[in-house]
Protein backbone atom coordinates (compact mmCIF):
# COMPACT_ATOMS: atom_id res chain seq x y z
CA UNK A 1 0.00 0.00 0.00
CA UNK A 2 1.55 3.59 -0.94
CA UNK A 3 0.21 6.04 1.43
CA UNK A 4 -0.52 9.64 -0.12
CA UNK A 5 1.58 12.49 1.59
CA UNK A 6 0.65 16.10 0.35
CA UNK A 7 3.26 17.40 2.46
CA UNK A 8 6.24 16.83 5.13
CA UNK A 9 7.70 19.16 7.34
CA UNK A 10 10.05 18.60 9.90
CA UNK A 11 11.51 22.09 11.61
CA UNK A 12 14.06 21.60 14.44
CA UNK A 13 13.41 24.40 17.11
CA UNK A 14 10.11 25.27 15.68
CA UNK A 15 9.06 28.11 13.40
CA UNK A 16 5.70 29.71 12.05
CA UNK A 17 5.29 28.12 8.18
CA UNK A 18 1.85 28.99 6.45
CA UNK A 19 0.49 29.92 9.97
CA UNK A 20 0.99 26.93 11.69
CA UNK A 21 3.20 26.71 14.52
CA UNK A 22 5.55 23.66 14.20
CA UNK A 23 6.72 22.59 17.58
CA UNK A 24 10.18 20.37 18.08
CA UNK A 25 9.69 18.14 15.44
CA UNK A 26 6.64 17.73 14.92
CA UNK A 27 5.52 16.70 11.69
CA UNK A 28 2.75 17.74 9.69
CA UNK A 29 1.22 16.97 6.61
CA UNK A 30 -2.01 17.66 4.52
CA UNK A 31 -3.62 14.33 3.60
CA UNK A 32 -5.91 15.18 0.74
CA UNK A 33 -6.64 18.72 0.40
CA UNK A 34 -7.22 20.92 3.17
CA UNK A 35 -6.75 17.95 5.97
CA UNK A 36 -3.94 17.67 8.33
CA UNK A 37 -2.69 14.72 10.24
CA UNK A 38 -0.13 14.52 12.46
CA UNK A 39 0.93 10.72 11.65
CA UNK A 40 0.22 8.13 8.81
CA UNK A 41 1.16 4.66 8.26
CA UNK A 42 4.24 4.98 6.31
CA UNK A 43 6.04 7.46 8.61
CA UNK A 44 8.10 6.35 11.76
CA UNK A 45 10.36 8.65 13.95
CA UNK A 46 13.65 7.34 14.55
CA UNK A 47 15.70 7.77 17.94
CA UNK A 48 15.90 11.34 18.50
CA UNK A 49 12.75 14.23 18.01
CA UNK A 50 14.12 15.16 14.86
CA UNK A 51 14.23 12.37 12.54
CA UNK A 52 12.01 10.42 10.36
CA UNK A 53 12.07 6.85 8.00
CA UNK A 54 9.94 7.03 5.58
CA UNK A 55 8.57 4.35 3.50
CA UNK A 56 6.62 3.70 0.35
CA UNK A 57 4.97 7.36 0.44
CA UNK A 58 3.78 9.23 -2.64
CA UNK A 59 4.11 13.12 -2.97
CA UNK A 60 2.22 14.35 -5.69
CA UNK A 61 1.07 17.89 -6.15
CA UNK A 62 1.88 20.01 -3.22
CA UNK A 63 2.48 23.27 -3.99
CA UNK A 64 4.16 26.36 -1.76
CA UNK A 65 3.48 29.90 -1.54
CA UNK A 66 4.36 31.50 -4.60
CA UNK A 67 5.95 34.23 -2.12
CA UNK A 68 9.89 32.67 -1.86
CA UNK A 69 8.01 29.25 -0.94
CA UNK A 70 10.56 26.44 0.13
CA UNK A 71 10.05 22.80 -0.08
CA UNK A 72 7.15 22.18 -2.53
CA UNK A 73 6.88 18.30 -1.00
CA UNK A 74 9.74 17.72 1.62
CA UNK A 75 10.97 21.05 3.76
CA UNK A 76 13.78 20.10 6.84
CA UNK A 77 14.95 23.07 9.18
CA UNK A 78 17.55 21.38 11.27
CA UNK A 79 16.01 17.39 10.96
CA UNK A 80 16.61 14.67 8.89
CA UNK A 81 14.82 12.44 6.75
CA UNK A 82 14.84 8.84 5.89
CA UNK A 83 12.62 8.31 2.57
CA UNK A 84 12.42 4.82 0.73
CA UNK A 85 10.48 3.67 -1.91
CA UNK A 86 8.60 7.38 -2.90
CA UNK A 87 7.29 9.16 -5.59
CA UNK A 88 7.31 12.43 -6.45
CA UNK A 89 5.35 13.83 -9.10
CA UNK A 90 3.66 17.26 -9.62
CA UNK A 91 5.40 19.32 -6.66
CA UNK A 92 5.55 23.07 -7.45
CA UNK A 93 7.53 25.45 -5.05
CA UNK A 94 9.84 28.56 -5.77
CA UNK A 95 13.02 26.50 -4.40
CA UNK A 96 12.94 23.07 -4.09
CA UNK A 97 10.10 21.57 -5.44
CA UNK A 98 10.78 17.90 -4.03
CA UNK A 99 13.06 18.93 -1.22
CA UNK A 100 14.44 21.67 0.91
CA UNK A 101 16.88 20.85 3.68
CA UNK A 102 18.68 23.68 5.50
CA UNK A 103 20.19 24.42 8.53
CA UNK A 104 22.46 21.13 9.41
CA UNK A 105 19.82 18.88 8.32
CA UNK A 106 20.05 15.09 6.85
CA UNK A 107 18.50 13.79 4.00
CA UNK A 108 18.53 10.07 2.39
CA UNK A 109 16.65 9.19 -0.33
CA UNK A 110 16.43 5.16 -2.01
CA UNK A 111 14.86 3.55 -4.40
CA UNK A 112 12.42 6.28 -5.61
CA UNK A 113 11.45 8.30 -8.70
CA UNK A 114 10.92 12.08 -8.82
CA UNK A 115 9.08 12.88 -12.35
CA UNK A 116 7.03 15.54 -13.62
CA UNK A 117 7.71 18.14 -10.76
CA UNK A 118 7.79 21.96 -11.82
CA UNK A 119 6.49 23.73 -14.86
CA UNK A 120 9.49 26.04 -16.24
CA UNK A 121 8.98 28.95 -13.56
CA UNK A 122 5.06 29.36 -15.20
CA UNK A 123 2.20 29.96 -12.98
CA UNK A 124 4.27 32.17 -10.33
CA UNK A 125 6.61 29.40 -9.23
CA UNK A 126 10.22 29.93 -10.10
CA UNK A 127 10.92 26.47 -9.75
CA UNK A 128 14.41 26.45 -8.82
CA UNK A 129 16.45 23.07 -7.93
CA UNK A 130 14.48 20.10 -8.01
CA UNK A 131 16.77 19.58 -4.71
CA UNK A 132 17.69 22.41 -2.69
CA UNK A 133 20.73 21.83 -0.12
CA UNK A 134 21.89 24.73 2.33
CA UNK A 135 24.41 23.70 4.99
CA UNK A 136 22.76 20.22 5.15
CA UNK A 137 23.91 16.62 3.90
CA UNK A 138 21.68 14.73 1.16
CA UNK A 139 22.28 10.94 -0.07
CA UNK A 140 20.90 9.42 -3.27
CA UNK A 141 20.88 5.59 -3.37
CA UNK A 142 19.20 4.53 -6.76
CA UNK A 143 16.37 7.18 -7.23
CA UNK A 144 15.37 7.80 -10.85
CA UNK A 145 14.77 11.63 -11.38
CA UNK A 146 13.64 12.24 -14.86
CA UNK A 147 11.00 14.85 -17.12
CA UNK A 148 10.62 17.51 -14.39
CA UNK A 149 10.78 21.22 -15.54
CA UNK A 150 12.53 22.79 -13.01
CA UNK A 151 14.88 25.84 -13.26
CA UNK A 152 18.59 26.65 -12.74
CA UNK A 153 19.18 23.13 -11.85
CA UNK A 154 18.29 19.70 -10.76
CA UNK A 155 20.26 19.69 -7.89
CA UNK A 156 21.37 23.09 -6.38
CA UNK A 157 22.47 25.01 -2.89
CA UNK A 158 25.34 26.10 -0.72
CA UNK A 159 27.45 24.34 1.93
CA UNK A 160 26.04 21.21 1.00
CA UNK A 161 27.61 17.57 1.51
CA UNK A 162 26.26 15.17 -0.78
CA UNK A 163 26.71 12.11 -2.48
CA UNK A 164 24.59 10.53 -5.61
CA UNK A 165 25.36 6.85 -5.99
CA UNK A 166 23.91 5.01 -8.43
CA UNK A 167 21.16 6.64 -9.82
CA UNK A 168 19.88 7.63 -13.07
CA UNK A 169 19.27 11.87 -13.30
CA UNK A 170 18.50 12.33 -16.97
CA UNK A 171 16.81 15.69 -17.08
CA UNK A 172 17.23 17.15 -20.82
CA UNK A 173 14.34 20.16 -19.96
CA UNK A 174 16.14 21.36 -17.15
CA UNK A 175 19.41 21.58 -18.93
CA UNK A 176 21.88 21.90 -16.50
CA UNK A 177 22.61 19.08 -13.38
CA UNK A 178 24.44 20.94 -10.34
CA UNK A 179 24.76 24.06 -8.86
CA UNK A 180 26.42 23.82 -5.93
CA UNK A 181 28.07 26.51 -4.23
CA UNK A 182 31.02 25.84 -1.30
CA UNK A 183 29.95 22.12 -1.86
CA UNK A 184 31.63 18.82 -1.30
CA UNK A 185 30.54 15.41 -2.55
CA UNK A 186 30.42 12.75 -5.24
CA UNK A 187 28.18 11.51 -8.06
CA UNK A 188 29.65 7.81 -8.44
CA UNK A 189 27.81 6.01 -10.93
CA UNK A 190 25.50 7.97 -12.39
CA UNK A 191 23.24 8.10 -15.92
CA UNK A 192 23.68 11.33 -16.04
CA UNK A 193 22.15 14.31 -19.49
CA UNK A 194 24.53 16.33 -18.65
CA UNK A 195 27.75 17.13 -16.42
CA UNK A 196 27.03 20.91 -16.44
CA UNK A 197 27.99 22.11 -12.86
CA UNK A 198 28.96 18.22 -11.89
CA UNK A 199 32.06 18.35 -10.12
CA UNK A 200 33.62 15.15 -8.94
CA UNK A 201 31.78 12.06 -11.47
CA UNK A 202 33.14 8.83 -11.41
CA UNK A 203 32.08 6.00 -13.64
CA UNK A 204 28.91 7.36 -14.72
CA UNK A 205 27.37 7.60 -18.10
CA UNK A 206 26.66 10.76 -19.83
CA UNK A 207 24.70 11.91 -22.37
CA UNK A 208 22.63 8.34 -23.06
CA UNK A 209 19.31 7.94 -23.11
CA UNK A 210 18.45 5.00 -19.77
CA UNK A 211 15.55 4.48 -22.25
CA UNK A 212 12.60 3.48 -20.10
CA UNK A 213 9.40 1.93 -20.94
CA UNK A 214 7.16 4.54 -21.39
CA UNK A 215 8.23 7.68 -19.98
CA UNK A 216 5.09 9.79 -21.76
CA UNK A 217 2.96 7.60 -19.50
CA UNK A 218 5.00 7.80 -15.95
CA UNK A 219 6.78 4.09 -16.97
CA UNK A 220 10.00 4.32 -15.69
CA UNK A 221 11.17 1.05 -15.99
CA UNK A 222 14.41 0.15 -17.52
CA UNK A 223 14.19 -1.80 -21.70
CA UNK A 224 15.63 -4.66 -21.76
CA UNK A 225 18.90 -2.46 -23.86
CA UNK A 226 19.11 0.06 -21.22
CA UNK A 227 22.58 1.22 -21.04
CA UNK A 228 21.56 1.44 -17.02
CA UNK A 229 21.22 -2.32 -16.62
CA UNK A 230 24.55 -4.35 -15.06
CA UNK A 231 25.91 -0.53 -14.76
CA UNK A 232 27.02 -0.48 -11.16
CA UNK A 233 28.10 -1.90 -7.75
CA UNK A 234 27.17 -1.77 -4.51
CA UNK A 235 30.11 -1.29 -3.32
CA UNK A 236 29.62 0.86 0.21
CA UNK A 237 33.86 2.05 0.15
CA UNK A 238 32.72 4.19 -2.63
CA UNK A 239 30.80 6.21 0.24
CA UNK A 240 32.66 8.79 2.06
CA UNK A 241 33.30 7.65 5.56
CA UNK A 242 31.58 10.76 7.19
CA UNK A 243 28.80 9.95 5.07
CA UNK A 244 28.55 6.27 6.02
CA UNK A 245 28.57 6.94 9.59
CA UNK A 246 25.40 8.73 9.29
CA UNK A 247 23.53 5.63 7.61
CA UNK A 248 21.64 3.07 9.50
CA UNK A 249 22.18 -0.42 8.77
CA UNK A 250 18.37 -0.98 7.85
CA UNK A 251 18.75 1.71 5.24
CA UNK A 252 21.76 -0.45 3.33
CA UNK A 253 19.63 -3.83 3.98
CA UNK A 254 16.90 -1.73 1.98
CA UNK A 255 18.54 -1.08 -0.54
CA UNK A 256 18.85 -4.58 -1.59
CA UNK A 257 15.21 -4.47 -2.73
CA UNK A 258 14.33 -1.83 -5.82
CA UNK A 259 11.40 0.17 -5.89
CA UNK A 260 8.87 -3.04 -6.88
CA UNK A 261 10.19 -5.09 -3.92
CA UNK A 262 12.02 -7.20 -6.35
CA UNK A 263 15.98 -8.17 -5.25
CA UNK A 264 18.37 -5.58 -6.07
CA UNK A 265 21.13 -7.57 -7.44
CA UNK A 266 20.11 -9.65 -10.59
CA UNK A 267 22.92 -10.23 -13.25
CA UNK A 268 21.45 -10.30 -16.44
CA UNK A 269 23.20 -12.81 -18.24
CA UNK A 270 22.92 -11.26 -21.57
CA UNK A 271 24.70 -7.79 -20.25
CA UNK A 272 28.21 -7.32 -19.72
CA UNK A 273 28.43 -5.87 -16.22
CA UNK A 274 30.28 -2.27 -16.38
CA UNK A 275 30.87 -2.27 -12.92
CA UNK A 276 28.51 -4.91 -11.47
CA UNK A 277 25.69 -6.61 -11.64
CA UNK A 278 23.56 -3.50 -10.21
CA UNK A 279 21.31 -1.47 -12.58
CA UNK A 280 21.10 2.64 -12.39
CA UNK A 281 18.41 4.06 -10.33
CA UNK A 282 15.11 2.69 -9.00
CA UNK A 283 13.79 -0.09 -11.15
CA UNK A 284 16.22 -3.17 -11.12
CA UNK A 285 15.13 -4.37 -14.61
CA UNK A 286 14.14 -8.03 -15.04
CA UNK A 287 13.29 -7.59 -18.98
CA UNK A 288 16.36 -9.78 -19.87
CA UNK A 289 14.95 -13.00 -17.89
CA UNK A 290 14.12 -15.55 -19.78
CA UNK A 291 10.86 -16.19 -17.89
CA UNK A 292 10.01 -12.33 -19.02
CA UNK A 293 10.75 -13.78 -22.94
CA UNK A 294 8.92 -16.63 -23.22
CA UNK A 295 5.81 -16.63 -24.52
CA UNK A 296 2.46 -16.74 -22.01
CA UNK A 297 -0.70 -18.50 -22.84
CA UNK A 298 -3.87 -16.33 -22.64
CA UNK A 299 -5.75 -17.51 -19.56
CA UNK A 300 -8.65 -15.13 -21.19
Amino acid sequence: MRVLLMKLRAIGQGRDNANRKSALGMLSMPYGWGRLRRSCAACQRKAGDRSYNLKMPKFAHNKTSTSNGQGGAVYLNDAAASIMYAEFMGNRADEGNALYATNDSNVGFYNSFMFYNGNQGLQNYSDKFLFAIHDSVIQMHNITSSINQVTTATIGGTNADYFIFNSIMYESITGQTANLINSVGQFYCVVLENVFGVQNLSNGLVGQDPMFQNQQYGDFHLKANSPAIDLCAYDLSQMPSHLASRVADEQFLEASIDFDGEQRIWDDPEVNNVLGPIDAGADESYAGDVIFKSDFVALF
